[in-house]
């Protein structure tokens, strides 16, 4: 019989007759020298553990024979003291501290004693597989040794089992579920106890079939299959062609409304669109949007419009997904508003919309002209702030900032990797108690997010995590006991990238924490040798403490106010300030990034909130307490015309809303205030 390599891994099995392997091994069956069909074992002696080396001799245990030697049984001679291997009626005796192996009378030399460790019993590999009929070969480069051993009589006798299988039809497409036809058997009757998967082309072998599935391709797979018996032998791979033509992407063919044309502020009814895709697939998502044509540049808006508000004609744009993921080419129809107005847009806004939707505002009021409002009480407590944000984009491993803090602390970063040296780099903050006594450490909220080339998404995410409900973490630290607060870890952060977070913290004694970039394998041992980064001359790196600010508002009915976050505004609104650690200068947090903004309304009326974004593109998130926080807005904002609906407040009633300028995102904002009596006036 013409032998073939034959690769299998040795499975734990839950029968009586087979034992467990301790090691990542692979059997072949191949001719020896002397042309005789033999079983050659691969072992991995760096995962391995029935394969050691002591004093430059490899030895196997006798774990390693029960279970790798076809036959074999163990059993100790408690007159003779001595451990006794049968394989197939031929004893092979060895004993603790002996130097050779005896069988039928005969004596093996062994190159080093039988030793006894862990519990063991070990004996020299080369001189026992000799004894036996077999060899070694070692393979210095890659840590593997293959050891030769002759095949038992069942093995000899044993007839390989024969793959077979195949497909109800020629060709699928992709995405299309279907099954394999198989019929392996094995001549001796032996039962099939594994099999092997593969596709040409693709070194990987797979268990099942449905698991190599997913890595069908376009066009013709040549796949082939192998199955092992319960003896142990594989048979020959056997292959069968599989054609898989491409998925096509669903095409809407026809989006109508109820209508030729509506009022302003009346319901916009979609009917039922038709599509073309493959019979069996489903469609699982919609992406709508609109744009007002009646202006230059008019904003995109990520919805489905369920009314509008401005006279002249949209843009309702459709794609849909299908279950295979391909999104269709957008589809589009115009929708015409005519100059009657059923209902105003700050009316429906208010009413009927929802938190987060974007104001149009094509009537392009400005929100600049509201009138500021004075707030009865503003408060500035709270947390120390520790901002690591300068350097933004990091170019090498080192240090980007350090303090200390005791009581609240608040730890904001927002870092791109800039490296270049193609190195694995890793996000860290680490605490150390820094004070002769243990300590209690609780963080009270955090969120990490990233990494993603989407700053603005990143942003917004944590800013939505950390003014929602938090969930807290206790520690105990040691007297100079330092852990991470936080670490990448595992994590692929590639050049170009962006990561972004922010911790709520207290401490009941000074914490100190440091916050870098640093290599895969870093260690605390190894911070003492990173350098301190420089600021990059642009972006704010600090600690400012008191970093949160408590505003009362009292809203009449008179007319709308405005109140100006993140921007100087006369008494009512200050920019942060505190210190930079690292060269002990003075900071400005420009922007008030990292400053939670607590704002206590009242109102003499129902009163909507709107938040008007004054800088570039805008991303963020509102919380109320006791409630819930939101994307804020649900899409993008771009300059100062639109805005977004937060919320109302009803008379009496108080309400406290949460604020903080996302990553990102620029500064200022307009919290907006307007009495329903108004709604109908913008």
């Amino acid at each position: 019989m013409k032998a073939k390599n034959l690769l299998m891994s040795i499975v734990v099995c839950a029968f009586a007759l087979t034992m467990p392997t301790f090691g990542e091994q692979h059997i072949e069956y191949v001719q020896n020298s002397y042309n005789e069909l033999v079983k050659e074992i691969s072992i991995n002696l760096s995962t391995d553990k029935t394969v050691r080396n002591f004093n430059n001799t490899y030895y196997i245990s006798t774990d390693f024979i029960k279970n790798n030697i076809s036959g074999a049984s163990l059993t100790w001679n408690s007159t003779s003291k001595t451990t006794e291997v049968n394989i197939e009626g031929k004893i092979y005796s060895f004993k603790a501290d002996d130097q050779e192996l005896i069988s039928s009378g005969i004596s093996y030399p062994l190159s080093a004693p039988v030793l006894v460790k862990d519990n063991k019993t070990w004996v020299p590999m080369k001189g026992f597989m000799e004894a036996i009929g077999g060899g070694i070969q070692y393979n210095a480069s890659n840590k593997t040794m293959k050891i030769q051993m002759p095949l038992t009589e069942i093995e000899r006798l044993n007839n390989p089992p024969v793959a077979d299988f195949g497909f109800e039809a020629e060709s699928y497409i992709e995405g299309e579920d279907f099954n394999v036809v198989e019929k392996s058997m094995d001549p001796d009757g032996h039962l099939i106890t594994d099999k092997s998967w593969k596709i040409q082309g693709d070194s990987k072998e797979y268990k099942t079939f449905e698991e190599l599935k997913p890595n069908l391709k376009v066009g013709t797979n040549i796949i082939s299959l192998r199955v092992k018996d319960s003896v142990g032998r594989w048979g020959e791979w056997t292959s069968n062609e599989l054609k898989i033509t491409a998925n096509q992407a669903p095409v809407v063919t026809e989006l109508k409304t109820d209508k030729e044309s509506y009022s302003q502020g009346e319901p916009i009814l979609f009917k039922d669109y038709t599509y073309e895709n493959e019979e069996w697939e489903e469609i699982v998502e919609e992406k709508w949007t609109y744009q007002y044509m009646g202006q230059e540049d008019s904003q995109i808006h990520e919805d489905k419009p369920y009314k509008l508000f401005s006279e002249g004609t949209y843009k309702v744009t459709l794609e849909i997904k299908d279950s295979f993921g391909k999104w269709s080419k957008p589809y589009s129809i115009e929708v015409k508003v005519t100059d009657k107005v059923m209902q105003s847009e700050l009316m429906y806004r208010f009413t009927e919309g929802r938190m987060g939707d974007i104001l149009e505002n094509y009537n392009n009021f400005n929100f600049q002209n509201f009138e500021a409002i004075i707030p009865t009480r503003a408060t500035y407590t709270g947390a120390t702030l520790l901002m690591s944000n300068s350097p933004e984009s990091i170019p090498t491993k080192g240090i980007l900032y350090e303090d200390t803090f005791e009581g609240e602390g608040r730890i904001l970063y927002h870092h791109k990797n800039a490296s270049t040296d193609g190195s694995k780099k890793r996000f860290v903050i680490i605490m150390e108690n820094i004070n002769e006594f243990p300590i209690k450490v609780i963080n009270m909220n955090e969120s990490h997010k990233g990494p993603s080339t989407d700053v603005l998404y990143l942003g917004q995410q944590v800013t939505q995590d950390i003014l929602g409900q938090g969930r807290e973490k206790q520690y105990t630290l040691e007297p100079g006991e330092k852990r991470y607060l936080y670490d990448t870890g595992n994590r692929s952060w590639y050049t170009g990238q962006t990561i972004s977070g922010m911790l709520d913290l207290y401490s009941q004694s000074p914490l100190k924490i440091t916050i870098a970039m640093v290599g895969d394998k870093t260690e605390f041992q190894h911070m003492e040798g990173l350098t301190y980064l420089p600021h990059d001359g642009v972006h704010t790196r600090g600690t400012f403490p008191n970093a949160d600010r408590y505003y009362t508002v009292d809203i009449d009915k008179s007319k709308p106010y405005k109140l100006m976050l993140g921007l100087p505004s006369g008494d009512i609104e200050q920019l942060i300030t505190g210190y930079d650690a690292l060269t002990g200068k003075d900071a400005v947090n420009k922007g008030n990034y990292g400053v939670k903004y607590h704002i206590q309304i009242t109102t003499e009326e129902n009163t909507g909130i709107l938040l008007n974004p004054r800088g570039n593109i805008f991303k963020g998130a509102v919380g109320w307490v006791n409630g819930r926080s939101f994307a804020a807005p649900s899409g993008h904002l771009n300059g100062g015309k639109n805005a977004v609906t937060i919320g109302t407040v009803q008379p009496d009633k108080k309400k406290e809303l949460l604020y903080m300028l996302p990553n990102g995102s620029s500064a200022p904002v307009l919290i907006c205030f307007i009495p329903e009596s108004m709604w109908n006036n913008y």
